[in-house]
């Protein structure tokens, strides 16, 4: 048990530094996209709407983008006269162009008085450069950061509570909604996963022209958070997400995901680091667990059908809002597997050594073991407990217990006959009744040739290499050679043990020690008449 679970612990502590080093941090990444993907796509937010510079704006405007901003003014004009909620434009107006263009803008954002600009070049201090760096507020407008963090493997799957102390555009929108301040805490950190919606596309985009031209259907931006930004892929606004695949999903849809994630309060959230290590403890000491009870086989297995269960409650959770670790605990399970088989490779060959000292390798013999010879209507308990201790000292493969050792299917009496001859001590327990045992006939049990204890005692006294050991259990006393039928007088010279059940394992520590003694002796005996002249 110590080395089962010494090994199990000390590979633990390998699947816990892993994590807390965050080792495999690309493959847990790619375990999160596959749970999106198993997700699947949700309803699309219906009060979200991308006003999208696509390839069909490009090819209807026919002039090369950036286009004049007295367009991006008109628009927002269109777009508030129309009804919406919050305008949020995620385009950048850093450097001026004409007074005439920038000013109808500026005049557009003033009057709509709902609109969001968005910017990627932020100051230490959150500061600004929207039209120079201009106070916003006297125009009704807010500032937002348009940065996303980007994974090591390039793909964005969080979004920033801020950027150099600038809010980004999803919490400000999300602000603006709600009229309450959003704290980093309901991020649950200064970054929080987005919750997407779908793939790209799941989120409606109408042509960005098509609005320009007033040919949008009137109320179609009712009530709605509208985002207007780039979504050709030629303009470079387009970026790799966990449900895109191959896909790549825009910059103004993106930002709408942000929105409707704050929006719904960052329901995606990770299980957090206690409950993390919980689960790679507790998957990780499965296997050496099991393994106390079990065959290293079996409980590998166990572990396997665990692992199972585990994955499918990973996806639930995922599916419910929370992102629990799927690689360090599946690494732990796997960890405690090869823990289980080291510890049950050691513990065998301690086995097989404390076997080999206990009763010696003898000539001609395979491997030495122990065949418990009872009487289950008399002795059964007795037996069980023996058996248990020989097979905590000496192995299961070691030690034969009538039908718990017979495997389903095979003929019992040949099971048994195999067992004695191929046993080193015979164990025969003999209780108060042993010899007056009577069959359904009245007679005596030991009388009858065909009675399988007195078989079983026959078969082991007849063969040289076994050593029969009479065990005398709830004091019982050693039968006189007389009292024996005539195949069993030679147990009468054996050398009894008594098993009192007052200290078990010293007991059985005795009996060990007596067996060995009397191999040793008898093992001594044969060498010296088998040689010639001796």
């Amino acid at each position: 048990m110590a080395l089962a679970l010494g090994i199990g612990l000390a590979f633990i502590g390998i699947a816990l530094a892993l994590y807390s080093l965050n080792a495999l941090r690309s493959l847990e990444l790619s375990t999160v996209d596959t749970r999106f993907s198993l997700r699947g796509a949700r309803r699309a937010p219906s009060d979200l709407v991308v006003v999208g510079i696509g390839p069909r704006t490009i090819s209807e405007l026919s002039q090369r983008f950036p286009y004049p901003r007295s367009w991006d003014g008109e628009v927002i004009y269109r777009l508030k006269r129309d009804g919406a909620r919050v305008i949020v434009v995620d385009l950048q107006f850093i450097k001026q162009t004409t007074t005439e263009q920038d000013n109808a803008l500026i005049e557009d954002v003033s009057r709509a008085g709902n609109v969001v600009l968005g910017t990627s070049l932020v100051g230490p201090g959150g500061e600004e450069t929207i039209f120079g760096g201009a106070n916003l507020a006297q125009w009704h407008a807010r500032a937002g950061a348009a940065d996303f963090p980007t994974d090591p493997d390039g793909v964005i799957r969080r979004m920033f509570y801020d950027f150099n102390g600038l809010r980004t555009l999803g919490v400000v929108a999300a602000e603006m909604i709600s009229k309450h301040a959003i704290a980093p805490s309901a991020l649950g950190g200064s970054s929080a996963w987005i919750d997407f919606a779908g793939p790209p596309g799941t989120i409606t985009e109408v042509p960005f022209s098509t609005v320009l031209k007033g040919q949008a259907s009137p109320g179609e931006f009712a009530g709605k958070i509208v985002v207007i930004g780039t979504t050709a892929s030629s303009l470079h606004d387009v970026h790799e997400t966990p449900v895109g695949g191959s896909q790549l999903m825009s910059g103004p849809e993106l930002v709408a995901e942000s929105i409707a994630t704050a929006q719904s309060g960052f329901l995606l959230q990770p299980s957090g680091g206690a409950l993390d290590a919980l689960l790679i403890v507790a998957l990780g000491l499965i296997a050496p667990l099991a393994g106390l009870r079990l065959s290293p086989g079996w409980a590998i297995l166990l572990s396997l059908m665990l692992g199972a269960a585990y994955a499918l409650s990973v996806q639930l959770a995922f599916d419910s809002g929370e992102i629990l670790p799927f690689t360090y605990p599946l690494v732990a399970l796997a960890l405690g597997c090869a823990a289980a088989v080291v510890a049950d490779s050691f513990g065998e060959r301690r086995q097989l050594r404390a076997l080999e000292q206990a009763l010696g390798p003898l000539r001609g013999e395979g491997r030495s073991s122990f065949f418990i010879c009872y009487r289950r209507d008399q002795s059964h308990w007795p037996a069980r407990i023996l058996n248990n201790a020989l097979v905590n000292r000496f192995g299961s493969a070691s030690v034969f217990m009538d039908r718990d050792a017979t495997d389903a299917g095979q003929i019992w009496p040949r099971r048994i006959e195999q067992a004695i001859a191929g046993c080193g001590v015979m164990l025969v327990l003999i209780g108060p009744d042993w010899l007056n045992a009577r069959g359904h006939d009245g007679n005596c049990r030991l009388d009858d040739p065909s009675d399988w204890v007195r078989r079983e005692v026959h078969a082991g006294l007849a063969r040289d290499e076994t050593t029969v050991v009479p065990v005398l259990v709830d004091g019982a006393t050693m039968p006189a050679q007389e009292q024996l039928p005539d195949a069993l007088k030679p147990l009468a010279d054996c050398n009894a043990v008594a098993l009192a059940g007052e200290d078990p394992d010293a007991e059985i520590d005795r009996l060990v020690e007596s067996i060995h003694r009397g191999r040793a002796r008898d093992y001594l005996a044969r060498e010296l008449t088998s040689e010639p002249g001796r």
